[in-house]
């Protein structure tokens, strides 16, 4: 028994595009989402991470970088639907808390009868930034750090600056 396609054979499906969604102003002034896509990044602070991809595809990703993916069906989660244009989004493939600082996310798009998109993978990287010092007088100077939350420790002894030690300051 042999098949015969009497229609032209569909396009492959198109690559999805993982990257970290800004809020942006649109033509009528609201603020909406936006995906700008990353390829291997280094961030200061947490992002919200999302795929876009087809419309009408199935989508898959992974963060485990060991993982026979996408073959492995249980390697595969399924992202949560995202568009730009979105008037909120809340949600994100990566969390750096859980995650870890150093993230792999890989994903592809299916759709049946048609070949499945190139398994896309962007590399996501979270470190806390340098501290700034602002001042020349040594008894009058402020310590900042773009890094929301992050605890900056000092002496002015010289020695190296600690949790618990004496001579360290917060």
């Amino acid at each position: 028994v042999y098949d015969i396609q009497v229609t032209k054979p569909q396009p492959p499906v198109a690559n999805p595009v993982i990257g970290i969604v800004v809020m942006t102003t649109n033509s009528f002034g609201d603020l909406v989402t936006q995906l700008n896509p990353v390829v291997n990044s280094t961030f200061n602070n947490d992002v919200k991470v999302a795929i876009l991809a087809e419309e009408g595809t199935e989508t898959f990703y992974s963060l485990d970088p060991d993982a026979n993916f996408p073959e492995d069906p249980t390697s595969r989660s399924t992202p949560p639907v995202y568009n730009n244009g979105l008037l909120s989004w809340t949600n994100s493939l990566v969390t750096p808390s859980v995650d870890g600082s150093n993230v792999l996310v890989r994903a592809i798009s299916l759709q049946d009868g048609r070949r499945p998109s190139e398994t896309i993978s962007a590399r996501f990287q979270f470190k806390a930034s340098n501290p700034v010092i602002s001042g020349k007088n040594p008894g009058n100077f402020t310590l900042s750090d773009d890094t929301e939350n992050a605890e900056l420790w000092y002496t002015t002894d010289g020695t190296s600056p600690a949790p618990g030690l004496a001579s360290s300051r917060l």
